[in-house]
């Protein structure tokens, strides 16, 4: 009863219900759902773009009204707890956890071979792109697992199943209060206000707060961490050194002081697509959210990314330049294309940029939007660490203030200067 009054569990019987019936994985479409989700898509499985079928966009919109902590999808083809990444052999920053808790849920299917799991690496196993696990985790930081159990032929070994995995969610439920806990707040009113949450020392991927509540949880074993917080209006705040125990949790409240010349900037993915393996590269994509800070994604020959601006703080078209892509000096100056889209019915383009470069929405019918779509034009080499664009972020005007305007315009003069000097 501890758990059900202090834990909030979402359960789905069935995501797809068309592929259930006819004892197949493809859905009613003839799209595999578990290649549909728009982290590092790629077309595979019959998905013809991102968040393509009705099931993964109810997915993606029950994620962003929820900050989930903890997610796994059972399916039956194997004897596995699957665990980050499915797309790249390249572990994610919070992998000895991962890996830590993928070990304990296998240990609580003790028993049978029938209910015996064995922790697997998902791209160990076979690539995937597209994925439900790469998916939560790469967009919202859900630290999430596909568990594979065998095809059961008896209700008894259904049984069986049922309880071992009852074991391992249970141990799960017990260990989810362990972490970091907090709130973010308005600090001259204490309302809650919708935030991103980053990890720097030691490098943990990002986590939301509830845009209603302002609460987030990050889970994270014994240790100290530091951690900068994000808001569209508010002053970034760092906050270093919070212990964490081993046995609870660290709880903190963080108050954000609204800036006096707010400038916006991008706090969520919607996609990445990247269809080249390009395995060199050593960059992040959470790291082109926020303000650009010289930490950078790089998008990898070809490759694109759809960034998703705050819905009370959208881009608004105005006089001359309204937002700035940043690119990071790593490589050199690289071409990329850039579109718009209010509701990813429809694209518009703006324009073609050259490193950092501003973009004027009066080339586009729209008058304001929400996302903003960013493509490499085939830059550079895809054997090269820092392979096509490299994207540090973007910076937009919040219309209303003219000395937040001209602080823009003064941006791009200086780069414009530097790159001359240069």
């Amino acid at each position: 009863m501890d758990l059900v009054n202090n834990r909030e569990i979402w359960i789905i019987p069935i995501l797809n219900p068309d592929g259930y019936v006819r004892n197949r994985r493809y859905n009613h479409n003839n799209v595999d759902l578990n290649r549909d989700y728009g982290y590092m898509w790629a077309g595979s499985g019959n998905s013809p773009a991102p968040f393509s079928q009705v099931e993964t966009k109810l997915m993606r919109e029950l994620s962003l009204k929820n900050n989930f902590s903890f997610s796994f999808d059972y399916h039956s083809a194997a004897s596995y707890v699957n665990y980050l990444w499915d797309f790249h052999k390249k572990d994610p920053p919070d992998s000895n956890y991962i890996i830590y808790l993928s070990q304990n849920y296998a240990d609580s299917t003790y028993g049978s071979s029938t209910t015996r799991l064995i922790p697997i690496n998902g791209y160990d196993w076979y690539m995937v792109r597209g994925s439900s696990q790469d998916y939560l985790f790469g967009n919202f930081g859900t630290l999430a697992w596909t568990i594979e159990t065998q095809q059961p032929t008896s209700p008894s070994q259904i049984d069986s199943i049922c309880e071992a995995n009852y074991r391992a969610i249970l141990y799960i439920l017990r260990i989810m209060g362990k972490g970091i806990k907090g709130k973010v707040v308005d600090s001259l009113n204490n309302t809650p206000i919708p935030a991103v949450i980053t990890f720097y020392s030691p490098k943990r991927w990002h986590v939301y707060n509830d845009p209603y509540l302002g609460d987030f949880y990050k889970p994270l074993p014994e240790g100290r961490y530091s951690l900068k917080v994000y808001s569209v209006g508010y002053k970034p705040k760092i906050i270093e050194d919070i212990y964490v125990p081993s046995d609870t949790s660290a709880e903190i409240l963080i108050k954000l002081i609204p800036q006096e010349e707010p400038i916006g900037f991008a706090t969520r993915l919607y996609y990445v697509k990247r269809t080249i393996q390009d395995s060199a590269n050593p960059t992040l994509t959470t790291d082109c959210l926020g303000p650009p800070d010289s930490l950078f994604y790089s998008l990898c020959f070809g490759g694109e990314i759809v960034l998703e601006l705050e819905k009370k703080w959208p881009l608004r078209n105005g006089n001359g330049i309204d937002f700035i892509v940043y690119e990071a000096p790593v490589d050199g100056d690289e071409f990329y294309d850039c579109y718009v889209s209010l509701d990813l019915s429809n694209w518009y383009y703006l324009g073609r940029g050259l490193g950092t470069s501003g973009f004027d929405l009066s080339n586009s019918p729209l008058d304001s939007v929400y996302y903003i779509k960013i493509v490499d034009v085939n830059s550079g080499s895809n054997n090269l660490p820092y392979a096509g664009f490299d994207l540090d972020g973007l910076t937009y005007f919040l219309r209303g203030s003219g000395i937040a305007y001209n602080n823009i315009l003064l941006i791009i003069i200086l780069i414009k200067i530097s790159n001359i000097i240069s």
